[in-house]
């Protein structure tokens, strides 16, 4: 049991870092508050609580992986039936950019996206049209 300047002196943290900290675990359950004096004192809960904590959490997620699990055929199914899908292609550096920005007039695609900095294709553009 130990109030936050205890905490604060044994942890080495800051004070509103140790606040912070303690609110979090408070609400895991892992600390819990005493209020029997005008101080607040902090009280850490038993380790099993952590466990159990852990295991609800693994059982979740257990849950979540087994209903992905399930939804895979019929995802699949709908999937397969798509007729356009996307194309994407990652081109790095100056290089890139210039093989991206040929490709892109060149194609017969209605639709072409280029993410870049306008820094980037600035200092690109002058050289490109040049070329």
């Amino acid at each position: 049991m130990a109030s936050v300047g205890e905490i604060v002196k044994a942890s080495g943290l800051n004070r509103s870092s140790t606040y912070v900290t303690l609110e979090m675990l408070k609400k895991k359950s892992l600390v819990s508050i005493t209020g029997e004096e005008l101080v607040l004192r902090y009280v850490a809960t038993s380790p099993e609580v952590l466990l159990r904590s852990v295991e609800d959490s693994t059982l979740k997620e257990q849950q979540k992986l087994e209903r992905i699990k399930s939804l895979i055929p019929e995802l699949k199914g709908m999937h397969k039936g798509t007729k356009s899908r996307p194309k994407v292609r990652v081109f790095e550096g100056v290089e890139g950019l210039g093989i991206a920005l040929t490709e892109a007039f060149e194609t017969k695609e209605k639709i072409n996206r280029v993410l870049t900095s306008g820094d980037n294709v600035m200092k690109f553009i002058p050289d490109y049209i040049r070329d």
